[in-house]
């Protein structure tokens, strides 16, 4: 049990932050074709960004996310340009081994469904054997944070949870709980099940190894 919190303060202190920059771009000529010339060319690349920032919300999620959610997250980009950046990614993926769907206001990146048997076979396969070090990390994140959302789960590790986390919730050691004052109402949060602690042999997961130091609420 105490290598789960070792792994889990592993995942904790490993997390960074990025900073983006971008350069401003300077028109230097007054002539009206080459104004509209940059303009054409400044809009590919802006394009280009865009798609990109999309294809990694789309992993990240590992759900289906709603086109105001990515408009909240971009903050940058309007209807028209998120939908003609989500088909461009659905072209580049069309025939690969990861398809972008979409239905309504909503889009998601999922395996190919050609693919489902190899996918089963690996599922199976890993349910069958002992926990990961990927999916021991991920549920002491959810044991000493819950309730606590996927989101903040791969902030945390630095990598995407959603296997992790499905596998977690098919042994039964993880479920689905109420957000918590002030979270999102929209969002999936995580806690561990009543198996989780018969298997661990303790009451409550306050009896966790440094609980009081790991976790978001201290014991009172």
């Amino acid at each position: 049990m105490l290598s789960l919190t070792r792994k889990f303060y592993v995942a904790r202190s490993g997390f960074q932050q990025r900073e983006t920059n971008s350069t401003p771009f300077v028109i230097s000529k007054t002539n009206s074709n080459e104004i509209v010339g940059n303009q054409r060319a400044e809009a590919r690349p802006h394009m280009s960004n865009i798609k990109s920032k999309i294809e990694s919300l789309l992993f990240v999620s590992g759900e289906e996310i709603s086109l105001k959610a990515i408009k909240k997250a971009l903050g940058e980009a309007g209807d028209d340009e998120i939908w003609e950046a989500v088909n461009a990614l659905a072209e580049d993926y069309k025939d690969r081994g990861v398809r972008v769907i979409q239905k309504d206001d909503k889009m998601q990146m999922v395996s190919a469904p050609e693919n489902a048997p190899v996918i089963e076979t690996l599922v199976k396969s890993h349910l069958a054997g002992e926990l990961s070090q990927a999916s021991l990390e991920a549920l002491a994140c959810v044991a000493y944070r819950e309730p606590i959302s996927k989101i903040e789960i791969d902030e945390l590790r630095g990598v995407n949870s959603i296997f992790s986390l499905r596998s977690l919730s098919i042994r039964g050691l993880i479920e689905e709980a109420e957000a918590p004052e002030g979270g999102d109402r929209k969002t999936k949060y995580y806690k561990t099940t009543l198996d989780f602690l018969k298997k661990l042999g303790i009451e409550k997961v306050s009896d966790l190894p440094r609980y009081d130091e790991f976790s978001r609420i201290p014991q009172k």
